[in-house]
C-alpha cells in the first residue's frame, strides 16, 4: 500500500517540476502539460496530434461585441493529476474557460484512460454564466499533420450510418464530408487511425490548405444543434460526451492510396 502511495507521490511531483508528465507505451503515447494540455498524442513514434484541450467558442451578447468569442481554458487555475495502473494510465484534468468579456464562463472537467491500444475521453463542462450559441458550445481540439493523412482515405460515418470513403488530396483542401460521429484516416498500408463517439459526439476535420496553412485541425465536440437565432443556456447547463481515439488495421474500411 505504501508502496503504491509512494509511487502516486512521485508521479505528481515528476509533473509539477517538469511541468509536463509523459505517457508511453508500445502504441500509444502522449505528453501532457500541467495547463491541461495534451501537448502530443503520438504512436509507434510518430505524432499524430497536436496540443489537444478542452476549449469552446460561443456568441457574445449584444452589450459585449467586442473581444474574441472563444471560450479559452485559463490555464493558471488547471488542476492536473495522473495514477499509473500497470501499462494504462489514468489522467483528469480540471479548468476554467472564458473570453475577455466572460471570463469565468465555465468549469471543464476531462478524464482520459491512456492505453496503449486506444485513448478515452470523457468530457464535462458546466456553464457558470449563461452563454448563447446557434450551433455548440464546447470541443476538444487538436492540431493534425496533414503530410500523415494527405492523398490517402478518409471514412465519414454520418449520424444516421451513413458512410462517406474519399481520398484526401495531395495538393488542395478537402472541404466534403468531413464531420460525423466517426472518422478515420488512411496513414498507410497497414494502419488507421479511428476517432469514434462513445456517447454525444461529433467529430469534424478543418483543412486548413484552405488559408494556405499544411495544417488540419480535428474537432471533437458534443451533438451540435444548429439553430438560426442563438439559443440561450443558463448557469449550471451540463455538456457531456465521450469518444475514443485508436489505431486499427487498414482492412477496417479505410482505402489506401496504393489501394
Amino acid at each position: 500500500m505504501m508502496t503504491l502511495l509512494r509511487k502516486g507521490i512521485l508521479l505528481l511531483l515528476c509533473l509539477s517540476l517538469r511541468g509536463v508528465e509523459r505517457f508511453e507505451s508500445s502504441g500509444f503515447c502522449a505528453e501532457i502539460s500541467r495547463t491541461g494540455t495534451l501537448k502530443t498524442i503520438s504512436y509507434g513514434g510518430s505524432v499524430l496530434l497536436k496540443n489537444f484541450r478542452v476549449t469552446g467558442s460561443c456568441d457574445l451578447p449584444p452589450d459585449r461585441r467586442k473581444g474574441s468569442s472563444l471560450l479559452v481554458p485559463s490555464g493558471k487555475d488547471a488542476k492536473v493529476t495522473v495514477k499509473q495502473q500497470k501499462d494504462t494510465m489514468l489522467v483528469s484534468l480540471e479548468t476554467t474557460l472564458g473570453t475577455e468579456s466572460i471570463p469565468d464562463a465555465a468549469s471543464s472537467f476531462a478524464h482520459l484512460r491512456l492505453s496503449p491500444e486506444s485513448m478515452e475521453f470523457s468530457i464535462r463542462v458546466i456553464t457558470k454564466k449563461e452563454l448563447r450559441t446557434r450551433y455548440r458550445l464546447f470541443y476538444c481540439r487538436a492540431n493534425l499533420d496533414l503530410k500523415q493523412i494527405a492523398g490517402r482515405g478518409m471514412l465519414t460515418v454520418g449520424r444516421n450510418g451513413e458512410r462517406f470513403l474519399q481520398l484526401i488530396p495531395e495538393n488542395e483542401a478537402v472541404t466534403k464530408n468531413c464531420s460525423g460521429k466517426l472518422l478515420a484516416f488512411s496513414l498507410n498500408a497497414d494502419q488507421s487511425l479511428f476517432l469514434e463517439s462513445l456517447e454525444n459526439s461529433w467529430f469534424s476535420l478543418e483543412d486548413g490548405r484552405k488559408w494556405g496553412r499544411f495544417v488540419g485541425m480535428v474537432e471533437m465536440a458534443h451533438s451540435p444543434h444548429l439553430s438560426e437565432t442563438p439559443v440561450s443556456y443558463p448557469p449550471g447547463s451540463v455538456f457531456q460526451w465521450r469518444f475514443r481515439v485508436s489505431m486499427r488495421k487498414e482492412n477496417d474500411g479505410v482505402s489506401d492510396r496504393r489501394h
